[in-house]
This record gives structure tokens, sequence and C-alpha cells, in this order.
């Protein structure tokens, strides 16, 4: 996974990120940070997300389409 011009403030939260071993680790760190901060987190977590989910579903299948054949719904 590869994210672009991101500054070294951005990069070292990322890394911060990728060090917690667990949701709840992450989770309290969160709390940890400046509202400014939190929300420069919060958005490098969804574009992780974003990522995975696109990498993922690379084929053409959208979320919604391979969440709705896991649960049986004929697409």
């Amino acid at each position: 996974m590869v994210l672009y011009d991101l500054t070294q403030e951005q990069c070292d939260m990322l890394d911060t990120m990728w060090d917690k071993q667990n949701a709840e680790e992450l989770f309290d760190w969160f709390l940890t940070l400046s509202d400014k901060k939190f929300e420069m987190a919060m958005t490098l977590h969804e574009m992780l997300m974003q990522e995975v989910v696109e990498e993922n579903w690379s084929d053409g299948t959208t979320l919604a389409k391979q969440m709705l054949t896991d649960i049986g719904v004929n697409t």
C-alpha cells in the first residue's frame, strides 16, 4: 500500500498506528490526541481503510455487491 504526498507528521502518525497491536491500543492512542491531530489521524485511518477495500475488490466487484453475495443475495 502506498500513500503519496504525506507530510512527515502524517508519516509519523501512520507509523504509530501500525505499531499498535490491536484496535483497543489504537483507540486508546486516539484518545490522547488533540482535536486537530485526532481529525488528521481519523482521515489517515480512513485513507488506509479505503486502500484496503480497493485492494481486496480490485476485480471490479463492489463492496456492496460482495456484502450482498456474502449474505446470500443473488446479484
